[in-house]
């Protein structure tokens, strides 16, 4: 079945039937098109009986359509923004799926169930996790996250964005990047383009993440594009509108040779002007690299750090002293404290972990922040029976303390959250409807309740 719709709102609403255990559930695939080229292609979480029993969807997804690059699926050139899709394209729309399914397809402007979020913050619709692509820049705060637009459930991953002025209210800002013939979008960062790398302005902001061809594929028909391309490798975006827009840039590609390689986090490293990525390799093994101009890469160290996993931070704390060190960390809050010289991290003292519960996961630093340490978590949190999977956490501020096992990072909530906190037996506690957050007196963990 096909449908033909030409564009005349920003966003496509495809219905979704919520599905007991989506994740393991066997998909259907929609495929969008302008010109026979793809531009999308995504796996639905919906069952043919499911449509055809005449009960209404449980709600909505809604595509952001207008604004996307019209070759998505075929980066093989410079990107501009005035080649992405508007109103008056043609656009056809395609899927085994029975009439009723192109019959409930709507377009709308603005999402009609949005509703602005407070202190934590979650995506509108579908499955929400990793905050990426972390960065402050001209008085706004960008989060970018990994994000399903076509299910509550992991799976079709994007980057949705939101903006905020405070850390106290949140908006939903869309998705800037989707899947693509070479795999789905996993997690990254954000640095400014102060070299002026790429023949980009220095004002962009460059978003480098793994496209992950070989990410895991559960259904019984053969996979969509972004599922068959069979490695993963880093690649990179920009944006040269103050992040609302992100235009993949096809003239970069890092591939380390490992079949898991991802979330690389990259940022400029002062004392020697270079650029430092470290990144994910597999298993608990993790490589810094190291780069002039970010195009080309140079492996300075390869660490192996059992139990740690994958979205790796690296990051310089102080103390009012003037006391300085580096901490290593990785997703599920495990963190080392050592010494950077711009080719290695030189350890010192033992391993030790941010969380006190296995809610948080995934957390990363903002970039581009003067004076101060800022980092927010995703919180495994299922929301059953919403049109929502995931809440981020209420941002963090790390600083430099010390004990008898030598020196630590010491967790406090923003300054931005003072008005919402409390303090109770000499913990800050951050309460909303859903959900608290708790640090110990000496800010050594974060506790989450819900």
């Amino acid at each position: 079945m096909t449908k033909v719709i030409t564009l005349r709102s920003r966003f496509l609403g495809i219905p979704v039937w919520n599905i007991p255990g989506e994740e393991n559930a066997d998909k259907e695939r929609l495929t969008i098109l302008k010109d026979g080229k793809t531009v999308y292609e995504f796996l639905l979480p919906i069952g043919k009986d499911t449509v055809l029993s005449g009960s209404g969807p449980d709600y909505y997804d809604y595509l952001q359509i207008i604004g996307v690059h019209r070759n998505q699926f075929y980066p093989d050139y410079m990107t501009k923004a005035d080649d992405n899709l508007k109103s008056g394209d043609e656009i056809t729309i395609a899927g085994d799926l029975p009439d009723r399914f192109f019959d409930l397809i709507t377009e709308v402007d603005i999402l009609p169930y949005y509703e602005e979020c407070l202190l934590h913050y979650h995506a509108p619709f579908g499955f929400g996790s990793d905050p990426n692509g972390l960065i402050f820049d001209n008085g706004v705060w960008h989060i970018y996250h990994q994000h399903n637009p076509a299910g509550c459930g992991w799976g079709n991953m994007s980057w949705g964005h939101a903006v905020t002025h405070d850390f106290i209210h949140y908006g939903f800002a869309g998705d800037v990047l989707y899947p693509d013939e070479l795999g789905v979008m996993y997690t990254g960062s954000a640095i400014k383009n102060i070299k002026g790398c790429f023949n980009l302005p220095k004002e962009a902001i460059l978003y480098f993440y793994t496209c992950a061809g070989n990410a895991p594929y559960k259904g019984k028909k053969e996979p969509p594009y972004n599922y068959r391309h069979g490695k993963s490798v880093q690649r990179m975006a920009y944006s040269l509108d103050g992040g609302k827009t992100l235009l993949k840039y096809p003239g970069f590609e890092l591939d380390l040779k490992v079949s898991e390689s991802r979330d690389p986090k990259v940022f400029f490293y002062r004392e020697n002007g270079v650029f430092i990525m470290i990144v994910y390799l597999e298993k608990n093994r993790f490589a810094i690299l190291r780069s002039e101009n970010l195009s080309d890469w140079e492996k300075t160290q390869e660490l192996d750090l059992v139990p740690m996993w994958e979205c790796p931070d690296l990051v310089e704390i102080s103390d009012l002293s003037g006391n300085r060190r580096w901490a290593l960390l990785s997703a599920d809050g495990y963190y080392y404290m050592g010494r950077f010289d711009g080719f290695k991290f030189r350890f010192e003292g033992v391993m030790r972990g941010l969380y006190d519960d296995k809610i948080p996961y995934a957390g990363q630093t903002f970039s581009n922040v003067k004076g101060r340490t800022v980092a927010m978590s995703w919180l495994r949190i299922k929301n059953s029976g919403e049109k929502f999977t995931g809440y981020l956490s209420v941002p963090r501020e790390f600083s430099l303390d010390k004990d008898e096992y030598g020196y630590y990072i010491r967790q406090s909530f923003a300054r931005e959250l003072e008005n919402f906190m409390t303090e109770e037996d000499g913990w800050q506690v951050i309460r909303d409807i859903n959900i608290t957050e708790k640090i110990d007196p000496e800010g050594k963990k974060l506790t989450v309740e819900c």
